[in-house]
């Protein structure tokens, strides 16, 4: 299950609450909701043009060593592996920049052809404002193994060993043509833990090395400003304690009170009745499908 809103800034919730202010509790205006979360296919974003032209070699040449790469040896995942070379998917974030494949078979990630489309991660460990991805791909053949793509960077809404389960998923970048070589500027203030290259149909994916620049922004326990991941249609279920109730605006409004009051961990919105709950954070409680909520888990 994916979030159903964006994450909503302070500066955001506090501006439509400005122009809200002359509205009842029971105003027919929809809040702004902001970026939506990407869950569809690759036809839904407008290819983008490579941000360097820079060859693989002129870009580690010319590459800045202050440069904050973000993946170097940080844990990865992929869909399937290869039998019998089971090229890993940590190797591409080893260091090695080596793009003759076939040479070795400690160079290179690789996945098996499934019927699903193949895709690759790495965990950042932490939540970063990523600015750009630079992939290396193999150069040795089989050019069209790196094509067709989506760079997603993705948040979790709340601890979880799923990397992908409860999260918010942006696109950062679509690439259609075959590549051997990219650096993928994201759009400005994009942020998570998970930066994940997903294939848009099935076949192999291959990556020789993959970086992702970025700003560290702080643990998902300990992020210093409030941003909220929400569930449209979704009520908290598992919980009996509250911190409070009130009528309110709208679900953002209810969700940011919840960012400033003690302890608030979610904010639960009645579509019908506007009635806000603020709850604390509780082991085992989960999010259910309920039409006429709107929840929203505030970190």
């Amino acid at each position: 299950m994916h979030c159903h809103s964006s994450c909503l800034s302070q500066h955001q919730v506090s501006q439509y609450l400005i122009s809200q202010s002359t509205s009842g509790p029971h105003s027919q205006v929809q809040p702004d909701s902001g970026r939506k979360p990407v869950t569809a296919d690759a036809s839904s974003v407008q290819p983008k043009t490579d941000s360097s032209r820079l060859s693989p070699v002129q870009y580690q040449q010319e590459r800045s060593p202050d440069t904050l790469e973000v993946a170097r040896n940080k844990p990865t995942k992929q869909s399937s592996y290869t039998d019998p070379f089971y090229r890993l998917s940590k190797n591409g974030v080893d260091g090695d920049y080596s793009q003759w494949m076939t040479s070795s078979a400690e160079f290179c990630s690789e996945t098996n052809v499934g019927n699903e489309p193949s895709w690759w991660a790495v965990d950042l460990g932490a939540i970063y404002y990523i600015s750009n991805v630079v992939i290396f791909g193999r150069s040795d053949c089989c050019a069209e193994r790196l094509s067709n793509f989506i760079i997603e960077v993705i948040r979790p809404c709340r601890n979880n060993t799923d990397w992908f389960e409860d999260s918010v998923i942006e696109v950062c970048y679509f690439q259609q043509a075959p590549t051997t070589f990219l650096n993928a500027s994201c759009r400005k203030g994009i942020f998570g833990q998970y930066v994940r290259i997903r294939l848009s149909s099935p076949n192999y994916l291959n990556l020789c090395e993959v970086e992702v620049h970025g700003t560290f922004i702080g643990f998902l326990q300990t992020v210093t400003f409030p941003y909220a991941c929400g569930f449209r249609g979704y009520s908290y279920n598992g919980h009996n304690e509250t911190l409070g109730s009130a009528i309110v605006y709208s679900d953002i409004h209810c969700t940011y009170i919840c960012s400033y009051t003690k302890e608030c961990h979610v904010a639960d919105f009645n579509k019908k009745t506007s009635f806000c709950t603020l709850m604390k954070k509780k082991t085992g409680s989960n999010v259910v499908a309920k039409s006429d909520h709107n929840v929203f888990l505030v970190h």
